[in-house]
């Protein structure tokens, strides 16, 4: 295996097995969410204090005390005269977020996807063969099954079940052949640290039976020690992080379900092992939508917690994405990424590392809706993010990895924004098998469900290695991935993900 997987960098992609499904087009909401709130930045913190005799503080940034969200129900007239202020910086009405993509009725399987394995399935049962037939996880193909049964001609693709699936092992903590050749019993690697991914989303969702979430991840989600409730929610006005109304409440539970499933709540069934927990960080309502405020809210939040306490969130995993912000929203968020990503390490008595700190980005590429009268040049100009510039996706940082959405033939998935210097990694994101709400599986696209895999495979790098620097993830992630020249010129170096490299390497890292 470890001869065919450094074969497979040298290899060039033959033909490989045809895959043209009619995919149901994503549709975006039709309207954004209506702002509430101007975001101000002031010259100093003692101006903001000074403001609340005129108007409404919404909230002021722990982080930067100097920025304020004010509540306004005049949003044109307020903003012009805080412009007119001289001790205001900058004065903008918070920017809504890219709504969520949803679609004209429940998420259903394609109807021509011969990749798609199974079908939603009633609420609550546990999931069975069906989830163990997700194409990303693994693919344990051999030389042998090349030879014999002529399933791909190149060995970046597994062979499973007669179809030819790229290889991107994203289960790497289940995997036998991983554990014997780290020579490292299974209980030593996880005992060392136990990682929190932070979910920027839509949050969990609660059987309104039950007041609990899905079953498969109540164990594994992170807890607010304050309020007892399973995240912190940061959309203004609406007090609760939990919800089961909604088109889109969809979405965070089936992320948190790729991410840290578990079957009956104790085997682990998920991309993660069963000591990795979901933070949910709530910045979308349920009808998918969001606005700048909340996602500075949730970023200040993470950063006072990581700083004070001891909580180790090494990943913070992003599906939002925002075309329309200016640039000092930009510079605020980015400023706020590269702390996140530079906290200190956490030392012993005599100054020697325990673990790091650092939070690695990982962020969904975007997904290109179709625009009615649009030519093929144009949304493939509109899909270039080397070009166009999508927050947080083409963020100038070492510690983001931005992913494409890979289709299971190989190619890049039709939705999937692109680009050969911005876009880091590709991972699977189309006929993805994910936990619907309450339990039962759904069949989702979208590189939100490319990114699961990714942050994954990070999580499990910083529990094999807490001693990993933020820094280094991203060189790691990228170096370790198979070359697929289906992805040239839309991912950088072509690589697509492969975890179990990935992981290795990382535990590599402790010895340089």
């Amino acid at each position: 295996m470890k001869k065919m997987r450094k074969l497979a960098f040298f290899l060039i992609a033959f033909s490989i097995t045809s895959y043209t499904p009619t995919p149901s087009r994503l549709i975006m909401a039709q309207e954004n969410l209506e702002s509430k709130g101007i975001i101000v930045k002031f010259t100093s913190q003692d101006s903001v204090q000074k403001i609340t005799n005129i108007k409404t503080l919404a909230y002021v940034s722990t982080y930067d005390p100097r920025l304020a969200i004010i509540k306004s129900k005049q949003l044109e007239e307020d903003l012009k005269d805080l412009r007119a202020r001289p001790d205001v910086e900058w004065a903008e009405i918070d920017t809504p977020l890219d709504p969520l993509p949803s679609r004209t009725g429940p998420m259903k399987v394609h109807e021509t996807n011969q990749f798609a394995t199974t079908s939603l399935l009633p609420e609550n049962q546990v999931p069975g063969p069906e989830w163990d037939r997700q194409w990303g996880f693994f693919n344990p193909g051999t030389l042998l099954d090349y030879v014999n049964n002529s399933c791909s001609e190149f060995v970046l693709f597994g062979c499973y079940d007669g179809l030819a699936r790229p290889r991107v092992d994203a289960k790497i903590w289940e995997l036998k052949d991983y554990i014997r050749r780290l020579r490292v019993a299974r209980d030593e690697i996880y005992a060392s640290s136990k990682t929190i991914i932070a979910l920027v989303d839509t949050g969990t969702s609660l059987n309104p039976t039950t007041q609990k979430p899905n079953p498969q991840v109540i164990n594994n989600l992170w807890i607010d020690p304050q309020t007892g409730a399973y995240g912190r929610n940061f959309v203004l006005d609406e007090p609760i992080i939990n919800t089961t109304s909604g088109p889109n409440i969809d979405h965070g539970p089936a992320l948190e379900g790729l991410l840290v499933a578990r079957e009956d709540g104790v085997k682990p069934i998920g991309i993660t092992s069963g000591s990795v927990k979901v933070m949910h960080l709530r910045v979308f309502n349920d009808e998918g939508r969001g606005n700048i405020g909340a996602i500075i809210r949730a970023l200040d939040y993470l950063l006072e917690t990581t700083k004070t306490t001891d909580i180790p969130v090494r990943v913070a995993h992003h599906s939002w994405s925002c075309t329309s912000c200016s640039e000092e929203t930009s510079r605020e968020l980015k400023t706020r990424f590269n702390e996140l990503a530079d906290l200190p390490p956490i030392k012993d008595f005599w100054g020697n590392i325990i673990r790091e700190r650092g939070i690695v980005h990982v962020i969904g590429a975007g997904n290109i809706v179709d625009r009615p009268g649009e030519t093929d040049a144009e949304r493939a100009l509109r899909a270039n993010l080397d070009i166009q510039e999508r927050v947080p996706a083409t963020f100038d940082t070492s510690s983001k990895i931005t992913v494409a959405a890979l289709d299971p033939d190989g190619t890049l998935a039709w939705f999937s924004a692109v680009g050969a210097l911005r876009v880091d990694i590709a991972a699977p994101g189309s006929s993805i098998v994910a936990l619907a709400r309450n339990g039962g599986l759904t069949v989702v696209d979208g590189t939100s469900f490319g990114v699961p895999f990714v942050a994954g495979t990070v999580a499990e790098m910083f529990n094999i290695n807490p001693k990993l620097k933020a820094s280094y993830v991203r060189r790691i992630v990228n170096l370790s991935g198979l070359p697929n020249y289906n992805l040239t010129n839309q991912v950088y170096q072509t690589r697509m993900l492969h975890a179990i490299t990935a992981a290795e390497n990382a535990m590599l890292s402790r010895f340089y």
